[in-house]
């Protein structure tokens, strides 16, 4: 099933800065999450914040690989409400949601 990514009802904006331990399992997880409700269509939209690790790398490659992932590049970091507000520019859904692109980690750090 083809994602419709020019009109989505859902934009997930997630920063990342210097997050290349857990970029990929965040985005694996929201893709797995969302993807259960079949008549939600929705884009990821991660943005790089200035990353000096292999995170745009990284981002570059899930983007490419998913239809519904973009990747929004930021020189130099300008910090995470900025981010945030680059991404709800780009942004097409008619919703937006955010996350912290440390999240899966944080979470796991409690457990």
């Amino acid at each position: 099933m083809r994602i419709d990514t020019h009109h989505p009802i859902l934009s997930l904006v997630v920063p990342f800065f210097d997050e290349e331990e857990s970029v990929q399992q965040v985005c694996e997880e929201l893709r797995q999450v969302f993807s259960i409700e079949g008549d939600l269509t929705w884009e990821l939209i991660m943005v790089n914040d200035g990353s000096k690790d292999s995170t745009p790398q990284l981002i570059d490659e899930l983007a490419n690989r998913y239809d519904n992932f973009r990747a929004l590049h930021l020189r130099p970091n300008i910090g995470q409400s900025a981010a945030l507000e680059a991404g709800f520019e780009v942004a097409l859904g008619e919703f937006i949601a955010t996350l912290d692109g440390d999240c899966v980690r944080s979470f796991y750090a409690q457990s």
